[in-house]
């Protein structure tokens, strides 16, 4: 399902936090890294790139959840950070915080969470900033759980947006 010429067409993508840990973990899988890599470049011909706070959160917390235990070093978290903080810097990634009023995404949450109990409550976070995202027609990830998710495909359907695998 493509966008409808019914919706405007959108000024930006959205990124889960998967695809910030694939760009920035040291470690992570170096073809994913690439094609992470290409919703950037080259910028003149590429849509802005947003991630959510929630996201950003998350791509933090799992990573350091997953690299100082098995490493017993922070070395691989402060060089993603710092990347991260780079292409912030430079204006390759944006951050959406929560919609065009506070309640915005939070009221998208209320009702996705009521309707689905399979999404974690950060999943839930990050697809609601997405759906509350005007400008938005895309949320690429890797997540299984939100890309099969019926209520989530539902959801951004009736707002002419697509979540897609980043293959």
């Amino acid at each position: 399902m493509g966008i409808s010429s019914g919706a405007p067409p959108p000024t930006r993508v959205h990124i889960d936090s998967d695809i910030l840990r694939a760009l920035f973990d040291p470690k992570e899988d170096l073809d994913l890294k690439d094609r992470a890599r290409q919703l950037f470049y080259p910028v003149a011909r590429k849509l802005p790139v947003y991630c959510s706070a929630p996201a950003i959160g998350e791509f933090v917390w799992t990573l350091v959840r997953d690299t100082i235990p098995r490493d017993r070093d922070s070395e691989n978290v402060q060089v993603a950070v710092a990347e991260f903080w780079r292409y912030v810097n430079e204006g390759l990634l944006k951050t959406y915080m929560f919609g065009e009023s506070d309640t915005s995404a939070f009221r998208i949450a209320e009702g996705l969470r009521s309707r689905d109990n399979l999404l974690t409550p950060t999943d839930i976070a990050i697809v609601a900033c997405f759906l509350a995202d005007v400008d938005c027609g895309v949320l690429y990830t890797t997540d299984s759980g939100i890309l099969t998710n019926i209520n989530v495909a539902r959801e951004a359907g009736r707002l002419y947006k697509r979540v897609v695998p980043l293959l």
